[in-house]
């Protein structure tokens, strides 16, 4: 859900709405500084403003993380009838963890006089921000020392609670449980308590909604019942009541939230067919308020919304096919800045394998474009390319709908992940997931900034395998006629031939552009199907020959009628679903079942097509 964000160190960052210049003495004072996140509101900080002089303002925190920091740096400026106030130091949160550097922001509305509350905005990082109160205090110190957090009051909340308890409960048994039985059991009471939770939620938050209309919670409950249009089943009316509850309590709060509820409002209701219209209102606010210096990769977004909008409603064809333009113009853009980044990073060659009777190394790589750790994963996963030649390492990118529905992800690659999950339950638990050779090493993830550390981390390994003796031989060659593709394997000197030893024929489309939660916009090597199913084919013999067939027209219809169930049941973030294959590869790999090791791995380009 977007708006359960984890929320940290909110204390780091504030911003707040305004009054007349004249009245700026009236913030002058100690003010406790609480910030309201989705489920819960946080004790912040202390604050201490100086404003006697409004030439020379002053800010110092008393109370609160921040105040620990040995070299922070604060800077007050009123800027349009506004306070900002910046903290920027090295805060450390306890004696074993390390010090890390931050950037935060308050901006503050100045109040009426003789007020004793100001509403504004906390914003913690250039993506996040957050509604805050400041109310006037007598107290230089929190209740308890640093953060603590107060849950919303109320039987709706206590309820919501309780549920979501019941499935964090399970979650973590889960976590602990090794045997397969329990665990198959467990799976089944986690999802009976997500569905209690998920049948629950909408008419609580319904409930909440109309007994307090005009709290700041009310812009959380309204944000998550237009997030999951889905489960609400509203109506027309009720849509429109809801959203401009939270622009109305939004506004409250100063420009940062207003515009960053405008943004969730557009996001939640520019895709949906019955309610397109309505968010096309909203995106268009928000296009109106792009200034000309606006981030590519916002206007991308903002555009793209534009554009799937004017679609959904039925809107001016003309309108249409220009946004439709900037955005093919804006994205060739982001892709090739994006790209650029990734060759920027530098890369030692790995080994090449001394004789081709060896065995190369397959790479598989489960990850999702909803999972900011698998952004790592996913920057590493290009630079093997970079690295080392086709024929010794042999690449497979699985999307899965981890943390978040994600248009790549296929019932293949969800089926592969469960399968590696129910054999290694310790090492395969989420995205990003890797796998050498069928066995699960160098796990984790991180930010794009972390690439080139995996990139390392897996050259290890790699480096480590290649040159294994291989347990069988494959010629592999694949043809393309129009849209059907046709697959031919040879297998020879397979060393162990059994029912558990199997041969999987892999379809990959070579990239794929789709922006993600993430932030990824370029995919590579992505799993579009197997021939012959995922199951494989099994190898009895020590040699043979096999054939598989796959049409994309009806590859394309498949996958399409997959994600139309699928986002009956959860939302995707971007409604593109990019199905263009015109690159396409082929990857035979032959793996005991028993123990999941690859024992052979080859690929090769589609050829001929349209």
């Amino acid at each position: 859900m977007r708006w359960a964000i984890w929320f940290g160190l909110v204390w780091l960052g504030v911003l707040v709405p305004s009054s007349a210049r004249a009245d700026i003495q009236d913030l002058n004072g100690v003010w406790k500084v609480m910030v309201y996140q989705p489920f819960s509101k946080v004790a912040d900080m202390v604050l201490r403003i100086d404003a006697k002089d409004p030439a020379s303002l002053k800010a110092t925190i008393l109370d609160g993380l921040l105040a620990t920091s040995t070299d922070a740096k604060t800077n007050v400026k009123v800027e349009k009838n506004r306070v900002v106030i910046t903290f920027e130091g090295t805060v450390q949160v306890n004696a074993k963890s390390r010090p890390f550097k931050f950037n935060r922001t308050l901006d503050l509305a100045i109040p009426e006089k003789d007020a004793k509350l100001v509403r504004g905005t906390l914003a913690p990082s250039p993506l996040q921000v957050f509604p805050l109160e400041l109310a006037a205090t007598d107290e230089e110190k929190l209740p308890q020392q640093g953060f603590r957090n107060v849950p919303y009051e109320g039987e709706g909340f206590q309820k919501l609670r309780s549920a979501q308890s019941a499935v964090n409960a399970v979650f973590a048994k889960l976590t602990r449980e090794k045997d397969k039985e329990k665990r198959k059991e467990l799976i089944k009471e986690r999802d009976q308590a997500m569905e209690v939770y998920s049948s629950l939620a909408p008419k609580i938050h319904r409930e909440i909604l109309k007994e307090k209309p005009n709290s700041v919670e009310s812009v959380f409950i309204a944000l998550t019942l237009l997030a999951d249009l889905k489960s609400t089943k509203p109506t027309q009316d009720e849509v429109k009541s809801w959203a401009s509850t939270a622009e109305k309590l939004a506004e409250s709060f100063g420009p940062p939230f207003r515009e960053k509820v405008t943004s969730e409002l557009a996001k939640s209701l520019h895709k949906h067919d019955d309610f397109a219209s309505i968010g096309l209102g909203y995106v268009r606010k928000l296009r109106q308020s792009l200034s000309a210096d606006a981030p590519l990769e916002r206007q991308a977004e903002v555009m793209t919304m534009l554009a799937i909008a004017l679609k959904k409603s039925k809107t001016d064809g003309d309108e249409l096919a220009t946004i439709e333009k900037t955005v093919a113009e804006l994205n060739h853009r982001l892709d090739g800045e994006y790209a650029k980044k990734i060759e920027a990073i530098p890369v030692t060659a790995g080994t090449s394998r001394k004789d081709a009777s060896k065995r190369p190394v397959l790479f598989e790589l489960f990850t999702g474009a909803q999972c900011p750790p698998c952004v790592a994963a996913d920057v590493a996963f290009d630079l093997l390319a970079k690295a080392y030649k086709a024929e010794d390492v042999v690449l497979l990118q699985y999307h899965v709908h981890i943390p978040g529905p994600d248009p790549l992800t296929n019932p293949e690659t969800m089926g592969r992940f469960e399968t590696y999950a129910e054999a290694f339950p310790d090492d395969v638990r989420g995205a990003p997931s890797t796998l050498f050779n069928g066995k699960p090493m160098a796990p984790g993830g991180g930010p794009f900034e972390g690439g080139a550390q995996k990139f390392a981390e897996y050259q290890e390994v790699i480096d480590r395998l290649l040159n294994e003796e291989a347990g069988a031989e494959v010629r592999l060659h694949a043809t393309a006629k129009g849209d059907q593709i046709d697959i031919v394997a040879n297998v020879h000197h397979v060393k162990k031939p059994s029912d558990k030893t199997r041969l999987r024929l892999v379809l990959v489309e070579e990239k794929v552009h789709y922006t993600g939660g993430n932030k990824v916009r370029l995919h590579h090597q992505v799993v579009r199907a197997f021939g012959g199913g995922a199951k494989g084919l099994a190898l009895t013999e020590p040699k043979g020959e096999f054939k598989a067939t796959i049409n994309l027209v009806e590859l394309r219809k498949s996958l399409t009628e997959y994600l139309d169930e699928y986002s009956g049941k959860r939302t995707f973030s971007n409604a593109n679903r990019p199905m263009e294959m015109a690159k396409l590869r082929v990857v035979a790999f032959v793996q005991d079942d028993a123990t999941h090791e690859v024992l052979q791995a080859v690929q090769t380009i589609v050829k001929g097509g349209k």
